[in-house]
């Protein structure tokens, strides 16, 4: 994940010169949602927003990350199915 954490913060100061601070708050928010909720995943995959996951794709099109983004669209949608299917299971 610090890999990920550096390259939000290089690519928030050097291609759009918004301050490194701006990520420590998101990242200080994300932290706070991990220790005080049960469910602190926030977002366009907790949304189902499709139109938006379509949109972060395209925009990532050209970039290395769009393999990660896709890896946790499927770990979470994967794993979205397999907990329905337990709760189906179990009914």
């Amino acid at each position: 994940t610090t890999i990920l954490w550096k390259s939000f913060e290089n690519r928030l100061t050097e291609n759009f010169s918004i301050p490194k601070e701006v990520m420590f708050t998101y990242l200080n928010q994300i932290t706070e949602n991990i220790i005080h909720s049960k469910n602190p995943l926030t977002g366009p995959f907790v949304r189902k927003d499709f139109e938006t996951i379509k949109k972060h794709r395209e925009a990532l099109r050209d970039d290395s990350f769009l393999n990660i983004y896709d890896e946790f669209f499927n770990c979470y949608f994967n794993k979205k199915k397999k907990d329905e299917a337990y709760f189906e299971d179990s009914c």
